[in-house]
């Protein structure tokens, strides 16, 4: 009898114990699941404030007339690769090639990409601009209408096309200054150095459109910005892949940068 109670113990330690486990691996999966797609979020999310601090530097260039400038890009995960778009301005089309960060996801991938001054979060067609392009229309105080459009076009002296699987941890950039996006301070980063090629000025005494094209990258998202624009300022709609500023004179800056890779740690 004490044999059999034995066993009988035996046994019940066992079920108990494989319960337990059982019961803590249901209860674990849920929960990393979960921290999976935090880390996730958090990816997108730091890569675009990098992609944003990309886009400051580049404006910096554009603006303030920085012939060189040396650009980090943090990464965790996802392709970064070198992408081909184009806005018309005053008739005239304009290549305005960009950046794009692009994460495998599912259920669709999620891309952030940087063209002519604006950072664009996207999954499938639909997205957001969370950088806005340089482009002013305003009416002064007498009834002038002036207007200053910038185009910036990157080229790369060589393919742009890096991709990234896993990683280490995601922290702020404790470093960056009040004025910079916060980007991710990890131990993988893609290097790459700017060089200003060419500034043209182009001076307009009229009216004029700025427009998407079929070869505009995002365009979607770039429509829904004129609409936002234009209830905003001085812009006009005519249509919903364009706007027009009544402009008395307007200046257009023509700034194209190239982008080459210097080292990267990846």
């Amino acid at each position: 009898m004490a044999r059999d109670r034995g066993v009988s113990d035996a046994v019940a330690f066992t079920l108990t114990f494989s319960i337990i486990m059982l019961s803590i691996g249901l209860l674990t999966i849920p929960a990393t699941d979960r921290v999976t797609t935090y880390s996730e979020a958090q990816e997108i999310e730091s890569a675009d404030r990098a992609m944003q601090s990309f886009a400051a530097t580049l404006e910096n260039m554009e603006t303030r007339g920085d012939q060189n400038r040396s650009l980090r890009l943090a990464m965790k995960d996802g392709n970064v690769r070198f992408v081909e778009s184009e806005l018309e301005v005053a008739g005239e089309t304009y290549p305005v090639n960009g950046l794009e960060h692009e994460f495998l996801r599912t259920p669709q991938d999620v891309t952030i990409t940087y063209t002519n001054g604006a950072v664009v979060r996207a999954r499938g067609v639909s997205g957001t601009m969370s950088t806005r392009p340089n482009m002013v229309c305003r009416e002064d105080k007498s009834g002038h209408t002036t207007a200053v459009v910038n185009i910036v076009n990157l080229t790369a002296g060589e393919n742009i096309d890096v991709a990234v699987r896993g990683g280490r941890d995601i922290r702020l950039n404790e470093y960056a200054i009040k004025s910079d996006a916060p980007v991710t301070n990890t131990d993988r980063e893609l290097n790459m150095r700017a060089q200003t090629q060419d500034i043209e000025v182009k001076k307009l005494d009229s009216s004029f459109t700025l427009q998407t094209t079929a070869d505009t990258v995002d365009r979607d998202v770039w429509n829904q910005t004129f609409q936002d624009v234009a209830d905003e300022s001085a812009w006009e709609r005519p249509d919903d892949a364009s706007i027009r500023c009544p402009a008395d004179s307007a200046l257009v800056r023509v700034t194209t940068i190239e982008l080459s890779v210097v080292e990267s740690g990846l």
